[in-house]
C-alpha cells in the first residue's frame, strides 16, 4: 500500500516526537490497508521497518495514549486503537486521511465515524476501560505486551540514578505494572521521588529496592518541618527551649516562665528577704 501524506503532518504533534517514533508513525501508514488496519505483531513489523522491537513498541504504546496537542480532539488524540485482544491495530482517521477533500467532507466523514464508533463502545467497552490490562495488545505468545513494557521499564531505568540490580527491578516492575494506569503512575511515583529532599541530598535506594516499592510514592510529598516556636524568659527575656517546657524552665507563683538563672536568682532573694526578716 502507499500513504497520502499532507503538508499540515509536518506541523502536528508527531514532529514533536523523537525520531524513531516519526519514523515508526509514518511507516504505520504505509503498512496499513485501505481501512487503516495493521494486522501484524510487534515483532513482524520491526522485521518490516528494519527497526529495534522495544523502538516499535514504545512507538505504538505512544500512539495508543491520548495527546492533548492533537489537531483532532476525538478519542482523546490517540492515533492507534486496538483491533483485537491479541495483536493489530487500526489508524484512527485513516481513512479520513486517504480521503480528505472538502471541510463538507470531513464533517460528513466523523459523523459517521462517531457514530460507528459509539456503537462500538457499547458492544465492546473494555477497549475503553483505562484498567484494561496491557496484555490485551499482545499476541498468543504475549510477546508483544512484554516488548511494551521492557520499553517503558527501560525509559524509566534510564531516568533512575542508582542503577544496581536491574534484573531484580525488571522483575519487580513487570509484576507490579498491569494497566495502563500502573503505567501512568510509577511514572508519577519516580517523579515524585526523584524531586523528594532525600534524593536530591544524594540518599538514593538501589533501583532493585525502589522498584518493589514504587507505589509508596505515587501521593508522596515532603514533610513539612514543624514551626519553630520562640520562647522567651519573661524576665531576663533569653530564649527558652524552642519546642516546649525544658528542665531548665520554671513557672513564678503568677504564672511568668522564666530560665533556670532567673528563678536562682529569684531564690536567692527570698532567702536574703527572709535573713533580713
Amino acid at each position: 500500500m502507499f500513504a497520502k501524506i499532507y503538508e499540515q503532518i509536518f506541523s502536528s504533534s508527531i514532529m514533536e516526537e523523537d525520531v524513531h517514533t516519526r519514523y515508526v508513525w509514518f511507516c504505520l501508514l504505509v503498512l496499513a490497508d485501505k481501512e487503516g488496519m495493521i494486522d501484524m505483531t510487534i515483532p513482524a513489523i520491526a522485521r518490516r521497518i528494519n527497526l529495534d522491537e522495544s523502538l516499535v513498541g514504545g512507538a505504538i504504546f505512544q500512539f495508543l495514549q491520548p495527546d492533548a496537542t492533537s489537531r483532532t480532539p476525538e478519542n482523546d488524540g490517540r492515533r492507534l486503537e486496538p483491533i483485537r485482544d491479541s495483536f493489530g491495530w487500526r489508524v484512527i482517521n485513516y481513512a479520513h486521511y486517504d480521503s480528505l477533500r472538502s471541510e463538507e467532507d470531513r464533517r460528513g466523514y466523523m459523523r459517521k465515524y462517531m457514530r460507528e464508533k459509539r456503537l462500538k463502545d457499547k458492544e465492546s467497552p473494555v477497549l475503553a476501560d483505562v484498567n484494561t490490562p496491557l496484555a490485551v495488545l499482545a499476541n498468543t505468545a504475549t510477546a508483544t505486551a512484554t516488548i511494551i513494557y521492557r520499553a517503558l521499564f527501560e525509559e524509566l531505568w534510564t531516568k533512575y540514578p542508582n542503577k544496581d540490580g536491574k534484573k531484580e527491578a525488571l522483575r519487580h516492575f513487570l509484576a507490579s505494572v498491569i494497566t495502563d494506569k500502573d503505567m501512568l503512575d510509577i511514572r508519577q511515583a519516580l517523579s515524585n521521588y526523584l524531586d523528594c529532599k532525600k534524593a536530591k541530598a544524594g540518599y538514593v535506594k538501589d533501583g532493585k529496592t525502589w522498584f518493589n516499592n514504587w507505589r509508596d510514592w505515587i501521593d508522596f510529598k515532603d514533610p513539612v518541618a514543624p514551626q519553630r516556636l520562640q520562647r522567651l524568659c519573661e524576665s531576663c527575656r533569653v530564649e527558652l527551649h524552642p519546642y516546649g517546657i525544658s528542665a531548665t524552665t520554671y513557672k513564678t507563683a503568677t504564672g511568668e516562665e522564666i530560665c533556670g538563672k532567673c528563678e536562682n536568682e529569684r531564690l536567692r532573694k527570698l532567702e536574703e528577704d527572709d535573713y533580713e526578716e
